[in-house]
């Protein structure tokens, strides 16, 4: 897989020299380094193009800021490699970071953006003391790491534990659908969470970025306009997220623990003037659209209204102590790991028709002599992530053929995996 570093510039004098070296210095190299210096006024643009003779290509343009740059770099980079790694120009890469994390997206192809544990560093490359806050707040959140069991969305809603987009590394593909929002603080944050709920973010949690703490961080700033860039943020999840969250209630419930757990954020999130805001959006409609909108959701497409949403609530109490106010999110708890096992037993039980599905296909004569004709060939494909979509996908391929069709169950069940094969018999006809 060829990878592409791609590092936006901006007055960073005193850092990009190490910033290239970092990248240049890597155990697995990349196959591309390029650098747009976006108008810097410093010697930024001299010391990036000192390195073009050791293969870095360095391109200027005027000043127009670092969405823009950002969008012209993965432009460049996706004409003819695979993954992107995003770099800011005063961060720097552990020498062994793609070697430790490309083997996942080589492994695992519904990974489509990695992150990596990161290190707090000053301006002399210094890890920062133990009792500096940033430090402090990047450990606490990453405390939360528990292994493959991490809930990562509930995680993201308390913290953008990635940090900084220095630490994306993605497919390009992923770039190319999910386009950078023109935030000047989040817009990492925003594509972790869509990485997150379409469940193709993966996490190596060893350290393996050094991301630079000094006096011209973006980030040093008031609070107020971070606080309305992530309210900025949210609100467009809503806005954007409405259509699938209408006819998706797998991704409902994956917004639902994300929203929760925003509540408890330990970043820029005001989710009380988040509400605020909401409200306001309900308040230019009028009661009647209000009526209409509650209306609409009935019991088919919105199975959350066939129970109550904190039921399980009614088995933590007892009579010697009172109901617990984290009742709401144990419950909440209990439910997802009840889908969890349903979902595990449901693709369990696909697997196991599939594996005897195609035990019945060898058997079968009649398949026989068709791929003996060379006919039948899609009944080979693998087309599927899951078991039950691969189950799925093989149901499809045999009704389109007479001479396969008799292999197909009467009926399937409610979640969509064939009934047992062995009920019909023997397929040796």
């Amino acid at each position: 897989m060829r990878l592409a570093v791609v590092i936006p510039l901006f007055n960073h004098e005193a850092f990009i020299a190490r910033t290239l070296e970092s990248v240049l210095a890597q155990s697995r190299p990349a196959h591309r380094i390029i650098v747009i210096d976006d108008g810097s006024t410093d010697k930024s643009l001299a010391i990036a193009r000192s390195f073009t003779p050791r293969g870095i290509e360095v391109i200027p343009q005027e000043n127009l800021g670092v969405a823009t740059t950002v969008r012209n770099l993965l432009a460049l980079a996706s004409t003819d490699c695979d993954l992107i790694a995003t770099l800011d120009s005063d961060d720097t890469l552990h020498p062994d970071r793609f070697e430790k994390t490309l083997p996942v997206f080589e492994q695992d192809p519904d990974a489509r953006l990695l992150v990596t544990g990161v290190r707090l560093i000053d301006s002399q490359d210094q890890p920062l003391p133990e009792n500096h806050p940033r430090r402090r707040w990047v450990e606490a959140v990453w405390s939360r790491w528990q292994g493959a069991d991490t809930d990562l969305l509930s995680w993201l809603g308390q913290a953008n534990f990635a940090i900084s987009n220095s630490n994306f590394i993605a497919r390009r593909e992923f770039f190319a659908t999910h386009p950078t929002k023109p935030y000047r603080f989040s817009y990492d944050y925003h594509l972790l969470i869509q990485a997150a709920l379409e469940d193709s973010l993966r996490v190596v949690p060893e350290p393996l970025l050094d991301y630079r703490i000094h006096g011209g961080n973006t980030m040093n700033t008031q609070p107020a306009p971070v606080m309305r860039e992530q309210l900025r943020l949210w609100l467009d999840l809503h806005h954007d997220l409405a259509p699938q969250l209408a006819t998706q209630p797998a991704l409902r419930e994956k917004f639902y623990r994300l929203l929760r757990s925003s509540w408890h954020n330990v970043s820029s999130l005001h989710a009380g003037l988040l509400q605020l805001l909401l409200a306001q959006c309900a308040a230019r409609q009028s009661p009647e659209s209000l009526a209409a909108l509650t209306s609409s959701l009935d019991e088919t497409h919105w199975p959350e209204l066939t129970r109550y949403p904190n039921a399980s609530a009614l088995n933590l109490s007892h009579r010697s102590s009172p109901l617990s106010p984290e009742a709401g999110a144990v419950t909440e708890k209990i439910d997802s790991l009840r889908h969890q096992r349903d979902e595990a037993r449901a693709q369990a039980a696909a697997h196991r028709e599939l594996a005897r599905l195609r035990q019945h296909m060898l058997a079968s004569r009649r398949i026989t002599a068709a791929r003996t004709l060379g006919l039948g060939r899609d009944l080979a494909s693998d087309r599927g992530k899951s078991p039950q979509e691969k189950l799925d996908s093989l149901h499809s391929a045999l009704s389109q053929h007479w001479w396969s069709r008799h292999l197909i169950p009467p009926a399937t069940s409610p979640t969509g995996t064939l009934a047992a094969i062995s009920s019909s018999g023997t397929a040796s006809e």
